[in-house]
């Protein structure tokens, strides 16, 4: 399928759903980022963003809950769980530990890894 035509968003979604069963997820980003960036003759920057939005997207079908952007801050995430009826709330900080002892996994911007891998991230 021809991606240069489709909106940037959409032919990340499209790359991300391609081939997501196939490449590990980090090798997966990279490389959905180099061809959007490629195809798109956009910025590394504008093409992280939209892989990483569609790789978010494509994520959400494994799970039955959502964020709550009516009520998500930047500080705070809410998080509804569809099956319970129950919300969760996450701060930043509870989640920027979370990432850093291991406890769950986040998708690094390829372009900040390795300020992410660094002691920076508590002066971000």
């Amino acid at each position: 399928m021809n991606t240069n035509a489709m909106p940037i968003n959409e032919a990340a979604n499209v790359f991300i759903v391609s081939h997501a069963d196939r490449l590990p997820r980090a090798e997966l980003i990279v490389q959905a980022v180099d061809v959007i960036a490629d195809t798109h003759e956009v910025s590394r920057r504008t093409a992280e963003i939209a892989v990483l939005q569609a790789f978010s997207e494509y994520e959400a079908g494994k799970c039955d809950a959502y964020i709550d952007a009516s009520l998500t801050t930047a500080y705070g995430l809410f998080i509804r769980d569809v099956k319970t009826g129950t919300m969760r709330v996450f701060t930043v900080h509870e989640l920027v530990e979370l990432a850093r002892n291991g406890t769950i996994k986040s998708v690094p911007v390829p372009s900040r890894t390795e300020f992410f891998a660094t002691s920076n991230l508590a002066t971000a």
